[in-house]
């Protein structure tokens, strides 16, 4: 696995929800708001992870 890839799932806060996140796109589309209400965590929470997620292009 490439080590930045390593950092962001299990190395950094938050590692956990950025998997679920990830797992969830995976199955089909979700916009924020929908992510937010299926795990149960603030919006805000789920728009910074989709920045992080989307800055190291993983979606």
């Amino acid at each position: 696995m490439n080590t930045a890839y390593f950092r962001l799932f299990f190395e950094s806060p938050g590692n956990f929800n950025r998997v679920k996140i990830v797992n969830l796109l995976n199955q089909r589309p979700y916009n924020i708001n929908q992510l937010s209400k299926e795990l149960n965590l603030n919006y805000r929470i789920i728009q910074h992870h989709i920045k992080v997620l989307g800055e190291n292009m993983v979606v």
